[in-house]
């Protein structure tokens, strides 16, 4: 792994999503939908503007996340992020 000396580690691709996400959190840190986790920032909890933003999210970044979603949702979030042309990943615990 290669290092910036500024905090960042990884490729030149991964140091950039890094900073990306940092500087977008920097400029939102004070919406309590966003969530910041040290690589992207993402959406605290599902709402009705929740794919639009998280779309947007995604374009900025190239990656972004939902963090809390009921178990009993996750397939309707699934299928509409699918019908947008995402893939998605699912965590759970």
């Amino acid at each position: 792994m290669t290092s910036t000396g500024q905090d960042y580690f990884g490729t030149q691709e991964q140091i950039s999503v890094l900073r990306r996400g940092r500087a977008l959190f920097d400029l939102i840190d004070t919406d309590p939908q966003m969530t910041y986790y040290g690589r992207t920032v993402g959406l605290a909890d599902p709402d009705g503007q929740s794919m639009n933003r998280l779309v947007s999210l995604i374009s900025l970044q190239g990656n972004g996340s939902i963090v809390t979603v009921e178990n009993g949702d996750i397939s309707h979030w699934q299928a509409e992020a699918q019908r947008r042309g995402l893939t998605t990943t699912h965590y759970a615990r």
